[in-house]
């Protein structure tokens, strides 16, 4: 497997598994709750959140709200691959690493020893986390979110934010008064 393969596998494919686990309980929240189920389906999960933290508002802890805005922000940035963005977001609410990938221009058609050479001449390299996604590469954006933790970090808040779901989803499945069994 290419190292960039090995890279997306570990890191990328998580995050955007659990960013994609979210939005479906966000939803299937929405669609389980009688007042919610017209936007449901909304084509922006905004909208359903919206919908959802003023339905649930009373039923939500210290910091609920903000962790689910943070996380649907966090699950855009990366599925839409603005990962200058995504670092910045979960760098707010999780503690993410420089991951040590720096910008070298190789050229057009880079060799190993072309490779080597670009090395060698450069006197300092710039970090691709201090670079827009626009002065940086894709592939050094990906190489650094993951190596950086920001991929693992991202996974942490899409996880507490589904556990904040599955808590509304519990409190508001059972019963509203208990049932006497012995009728």
């Amino acid at each position: 497997m290419a190292f960039i393969d090995t890279v997306i596998q570990r890191g990328f494919v998580p995050a955007a598994a659990h960013a994609a686990v979210l939005e479906l309980k966000l939803r299937l929240l929405a669609g389980a709750s009688p007042a919610l189920q017209p936007v449901a389906l909304e084509h922006k999960l905004e909208a359903v959140e919206d919908a959802v933290l003023d339905y649930f508002k009373s039923q939500l802890r210290a910091g609920e709200a903000e962790l689910l805005v943070a996380t649907r922000q966090m699950r855009n940035k990366l599925l839409h691959g603005a990962f200058d963005d995504l670092r910045a977001r979960v760098a707010t609410r999780a503690t993410v690493a420089d991951g040590g990938v720096k910008l070298v221009s190789l050229g057009e058609s880079p060799t190993a020893e072309g490779v080597l050479a670009a090395l060698a001449a450069v006197e300092e390299h710039q970090k691709v986390h201090e670079l827009p996604t626009d002065g940086g590469t894709l592939y050094g954006w990906v190489l650094e979110c993951h190596e950086g933790g920001v991929f693992a970090a991202a996974v942490d808040q899409f996880m507490k934010a589904s556990a904040v779901i599955d808590r509304l989803v519990e409190l508001n499945s059972r019963p509203a008064t208990p049932v006497d069994e012995r009728r």
